[in-house]
C-alpha cells in the first residue's frame, strides 16, 4: 500500500527538477519557476511523510503480530469472556507501547522524522517566498513587511512609554525643586 502513495512521484520529480534547473532566459519565467520549486518541495515533503508513515505503520504491524502470537488463542470469544475485554486491551496497549517506544528510539524512525521536519521547513520557506512574490506582484503587503511594521510599532510604543516615564520623573523633580525654592524664598518668622 505504501508503494501506491509514491506512484508517479519519481516521474514528476524528475520533470520538475529538469524544468527548475534549466536555463534562465528572462524574468517572466521566475514566477513559474518559483511555483515549480514549491511543487518540488511539496513532493519531497509528501515522499518524506510516506516514508515516516511506513516506519510507524511497520511498528504497529509488529505490535499486532506480537500481540496475536503471544495471545495463544486466549482471544477466542469463549476464553475472552473468562479473561475479560479490559485485560485483553491492557495487553494490547502494553505490546503497542513497547513496540512504539522501541521504534521511536531506532535510527530509521529518527531519520524519517528528521527528513519530515526538514522537508516541511523547506516547503514552508519556499511557500512563503512564493506568497511574498505574489504579494509584491499585486501590491499586497508581504508577511515580511507586516512583520517589520509590527516590530516598528512595538518599538515606538516602548519608546513613547519610556519617554512618558522620563517626563513624569522630570515633572516630579521640577515640582520638588520648585517647592524647595518657594520654601527657601519665603520670609522666615523672626
Amino acid at each position: 500500500p505504501m508503494a501506491w502513495l509514491n506512484t508517479g512521484i519519481d516521474e514528476v520529480n524528475s520533470t520538475l527538477r529538469r524544468m527548475v534547473e534549466g536555463p534562465e532566459f528572462s524574468d517572466s519565467w521566475e514566477g513559474m519557476k518559483a511555483f515549480m520549486q514549491t511543487s518540488q518541495e511539496w513532493l519531497d515533503l509528501r515522499k518524506a511523510t510516506a516514508a515516516y508513515s511506513q516506519v510507524v505503520g511497520s511498528a504497529w504491524m509488529r505490535a499486532y503480530q506480537q500481540f496475536m502470537e503471544q495471545g495463544n488463542g486466549q482471544f477466542d470469544p469463549a476464553k475472552l469472556s473468562q479473561t475479560g475485554f479490559k485485560s485483553m486491551m491492557q495487553q494490547w496497549l502494553n505490546f503497542a507501547n513497547a513496540e512504539l517506544l522501541k521504534t521511536q528510539r531506532s535510527n530509521p524512525f529518527l531519520e524519517a522524522q528528521r527528513d519530515v521536519l526538514r522537508a516541511s521547513l523547506r516547503f514552508r520557506n519556499r511557500e512563503r517566498e512564493l506568497v511574498e512574490m505574489f504579494s509584491e506582484a499585486h501590491s499586497i503587503p508581504t508577511r515580511t513587511e507586516v512583520d517589520d511594521l509590527t516590530k516598528m510599532v512595538h518599538d515606538l510604543r516602548r519608546e513613547v512609554r519610556d519617554l512618558k516615564r522620563a517626563l513624569q520623573t522630570a515633572n516630579a523633580r521640577a515640582d520638588v525643586a520648585e517647592a524647595t525654592i518657594a520654601a527657601s524664598a519665603a520670609p522666615k518668622p523672626a
